[in-house]
């Protein structure tokens, strides 16, 4: 090789120059971040079972759980929590790791585990791809002076949940203070006890009565009847006939030992509007979304969602993280903004704030042959709408060079850059069109604040 190149001085020249502009080009390629974009492959996994101790629920579902979640390859944190009625597991896992291969693992395990798990599960349990520990975006009351809150909650879980649920860039919705339905029985003690009765007792009363299994049929020669159980009891009312025992050719039934009620399934939790009690609705966004662009979304669906709910039940923004962002930008003192080649979402949150703005070619034609870069475009089209530089941004988008002539102008800029562009102009670098309202929203936004 050493005797090829002593023979041929030009071609070694030019491999090397190639070498050398490769690798400059190369190096204008790396991606440049301050803080890069990380999301870790997460899954919460829920259990309920209404009524047990948070230390029935850690030993009997939790720790069964997490046995057969352990097995799973990938896994580099699971942090579970257990409370009343309920079991909550975090799974963090590699970032090498697909979250869908990972949530199909995740369903297997639960699979495996369902025959361990105690059998007063009503449902079993579920899981999401998504971080528990993000903020919510936006937060929903239900609330009426009229209608039940089981009947509102029961209203929320069928007619608004599946329609916020499935806007783009929302994760999830969760009720906070909910009232889902249940008859409750309150067993009378001293009556049990008169008659030699348990609660065990009482408890498969109450079970075979709400039973939907088939019963079978009664045939005969000429015709043949199917045996229909009477399914789940809904009013409370209907189980006090219940019969529990017979004694002495008597029917003992649940009116005698026990009364029941109309009530919820956790009375223990509960959620307040302005002093009357009510449903609310936390909204969770997608990672990759933008805030103020799901909160418009769901603002839009309100009326309609209005209109469907019963009578009596209003549905009200109880806070707002994207009119919390708007406020910051108008303090941040932005008054004007010129966006280069965007597509519509950033225009709409700076309308949104009072804000002002136009596209670069307005900037261009201020000046009619003046060569860009060039801060004078800046200079007059400023002078002419009455906004100091400091009152300005610009937006731009890759490798823009009217970024040079703003920021000579003493106009703070931000370059839409994907992770795989690079810049060396003075400005900051967002990643996507969905971050750039989140990064003109950061607290450090603007030029000398």
């Amino acid at each position: 090789m050493s005797a090829i190149c002593i023979r041929r001085p030009v071609m070694t020249i030019l491999v090397m120059a190639s070498f050398i502009i490769a690798g400059i080009f190369g190096y204008k390629q790396l991606p440049v971040s301050a803080i890069p974009r990380v999301d870790f492959p997460t899954i919460q996994v829920t259990a309920q079972l209404p009524g047990a101790s948070p230390e029935t629920m850690a030993a009997s579902v939790a720790s069964i759980l997490e046995r057969q979640f352990s097995t799973i390859a990938g896994v580099t944190a699971m942090t579970s929590t257990s409370s009343l009625g309920n079991t909550s597991i975090v799974l963090q896992f590699d970032l090498n790791r697909n979250i869908d291969g990972a949530a199909l693992d995740v369903q297997s395990a639960i699979s495996s585990s369902l025959r361990r798990l105690p059998p007063e599960l009503p449902t079993p349990p579920s899981f999401r791809k998504v971080n528990p520990a993000d903020y919510a975006i936006m937060f929903l009351s239900l609330s009426s002076s009229q209608v039940r809150l089981s009947d509102i909650d029961a209203f929320a879980n069928r007619a608004i949940l599946p329609r916020i649920s499935t806007l783009p860039g929302m994760a999830q919705v969760l009720i906070f203070g909910t009232q889902k339905y249940a008859v409750r029985v309150r067993a009378d003690l001293d009556q049990l006890a008169v008659r030699g009765l348990t609660l065990n007792e009482l408890q498969n009363a109450i079970v075979a009565a709400n039973s939907t299994k088939p019963l079978g049929a009664i045939a005969d020669q000429r015709q043949s009847a199917i045996l229909d159980a009477t399914g789940p009891i809904n009013k409370a009312a209907d189980y006090m006939p219940v019969i529990v025992a017979f004694q002495n050719g008597a029917p003992v039934r649940i009116s005698d030992v026990a009364k029941a009620i109309d009530s919820v399934e956790n009375d223990k939790v509960a959620s307040w509007l302005n002093g009357t009690r009510a449903i609310l609705l936390a909204l969770y966004r997608q990672p990759d979304a933008n805030t103020v662009e799901v909160v418009d979304r769901v603002k839009a669906m309100l009326p309609a969602i209005q209109a469907e709910l019963p009578s009596g039940v209003n549905i009200a923004v109880l806070a707002d993280r994207s009119a919390e962002s708007l406020a910051r930008l108008r303090q941040a003192g932005l008054k004007l903004a010129v966006v280069s080649n965007s597509d519509g979402r950033v225009e709409q949150a700076l309308a949104a704030a009072g804000i002002r703005h136009y596209f670069d070619v307005v900037v261009d034609s201020a000046l009619i042959g003046v060569e860009k870069p060039d801060p004078r475009i800046f200079h007059a089209a400023l002078e002419a709408l009455g906004v100091a530089p400091e009152e300005a941004l610009y937006v731009g988008d890759l490798y823009d060079i009217d970024v040079v002539g703003a920021r000579a102008a003493g106009l703070d800029a931000v370059l839409l850059a994907g992770p795989e562009h690079t810049t060396g102009l003075d400005c900051r670098v967002t990643a996507s069109i969905p971050d750039l309202v989140d990064d003109l929203l950061s607290p450090n936004a603007f030029h000398g604040k």
